[in-house]
């Protein structure tokens, strides 16, 4: 009977061993939505918390490499939370949380969304920073998202200004400011 349980758990094992190959496989041949979905099965099926963990951080990889970004971060977050994975592995989520962040930023037209989005985005880069301050892509990206921040804030004060100007201008043609 001990014989039996046993070479059951081995082919449940070797299984699931053959489903994250052929996961992997998929990912590496670009084809994102089959991987998607065989790490969502993966994911369903992981036989422990940290090979859930796993599944859900490749689900987000294959979902961002999509485009898919508001169905990837969910999972970045949730594969990173707890200490299933290990520590290069959740840095790894934490900076796609803010890639993917400063993505959406990038493509909103909202203004305060765009900001929001944008200091999410450099809280991520931070914290990875704070825990690996030698990760190279984490300071790049910081410093773009900075600057991108730097660009809006200042072109605001611009409009601003330029508006302020129309509005008060005197309708005669002698200055009446004192510069």
């Amino acid at each position: 009977l001990l014989a039996v349980a046993f070479f059951s758990s081995m082919q449940e094992g070797f299984n699931h061993y053959q489903q994250q190959r052929r996961a992997y496989t998929l990912y590496q041949q670009h084809s994102y939505l089959q991987a998607e979905q065989a790490f969502h099965t993966l994911a369903a099926q992981a036989p422990s918390p940290k090979e859930k963990a796993s599944a859900h951080f490749n689900e987000a990889c294959a979902l961002a490499m999509q485009g898919n970004h508001t169905q990837a971060l969910p999972l970045f977050t949730l594969s990173r939370k707890g200490t299933t994975l290990t520590e290069p592995l959740r840095l790894q989520a934490l900076f796609n949380e803010g890639t993917l962040l400063a993505a959406q930023a990038k493509k909103s037209s909202a203004r305060q969304e765009k900001m929001t989005l944008y200091q999410r985005s450099l809280h991520h880069f931070k914290q990875v920073l704070l825990q690996s301050p030698t990760d190279v892509d984490a300071k790049i990206n910081y410093e773009i998202v900075r600057r991108h921040m730097a660009a809006r804030n200042e072109s605001s004060l611009m409009r601003e200004m330029a508006q302020q100007g129309k509005s008060s201008t005197p309708r005669s043609t002698k200055n009446l400011r004192d510069w």
